[in-house]
């Protein structure tokens, strides 16, 4: 039992010392590892605060070089915008001399040209005022002869009805005698006179062409045939 037991005590110490070797392992594992988080987390600290320092100076240079950037851009802007301003007034003024000069020539050319139609339409009606006087004139003449030739054509009719008339009365008168079978001298019909508007002294109106006087005027005739009576 002697050397069991040596054994037994011997792995009892042997467990012992490897449980506090154990234990001392991980109290010195733990605190490695508590002093390596805690320099972690301080480096981690350090390394954040100085990225945002950095951040922070590197915004601050950002924003400052954005507004001067900005400021400069909107100087240009500025510039353009008035440089446009003052083109566009430069054009304005140029369009509005423009129209003002188109609107003065072209009060000059309507003026020209009312004034020339004018002159024209006081030529035209010149024109028709002498070409109506001659037009009256001519159709006043052209009425005149119209009418004298009509008032001849007129007198020639009645002188030739006249003449007629007293032709167609002696043959009566002798065609009279001869059927009694007593020559009588017939005497000469009377001159005809054929006066326009007046009748002729012995004879009355007779009707032409069936009894309608030609254009409404009539022709003078004999008042009755001579009647020559027989002695027998």
């Amino acid at each position: 039992m002697g050397r069991f037991a040596e054994d037994m005590g011997r792995l009892r110490e042997e467990i012992a010392s490897e449980r506090v070797a154990r234990q001392t392992l991980i109290a010195d594992t733990r605190e490695a590892v508590t002093e390596a988080a805690h320099a972690f987390m301080g480096e981690l600290k350090s390394s954040v605060e100085t990225l945002q320092a950095e951040f922070r100076a590197a915004h601050v240079d950002m924003a400052a070089s954005e507004r001067r950037a900005r400021n400069a851009d909107l100087a240009r802007l500025g510039g353009a915008v008035a440089d446009i301003r003052a083109e566009a007034g430069e054009r304005q003024a140029a369009v509005r001399a423009d129209l003002l000069e188109a609107n003065a020539a072209a009060r000059c050319e309507r003026a020209q040209t009312l004034q020339h139609r004018r002159g024209a339409v006081a030529q035209l009606l010149e024109g028709f005022r002498q070409a109506h006087s001659a037009m009256a004139v001519a159709e006043r003449g052209a009425g005149r002869s119209f009418v004298a030739g009509i008032v001849a054509a007129v007198d020639d009719l009645q002188r030739q009805t006249v003449q007629t008339v007293a032709a167609f009365a002696v043959e009566r008168a002798r065609a009279r005698t001869a059927w009694r079978g007593v020559p009588t001298p017939v005497a000469p019909p009377p001159a005809a006179r054929a006066v326009r508007g007046q009748d002729v002294r012995g004879t009355q109106p007779v009707p032409l062409w069936n009894g309608s006087p030609a254009c409404g005027s009539t022709l003078a005739g004999p008042l009755a045939p001579p009647v020559f009576r027989s002695s027998l």
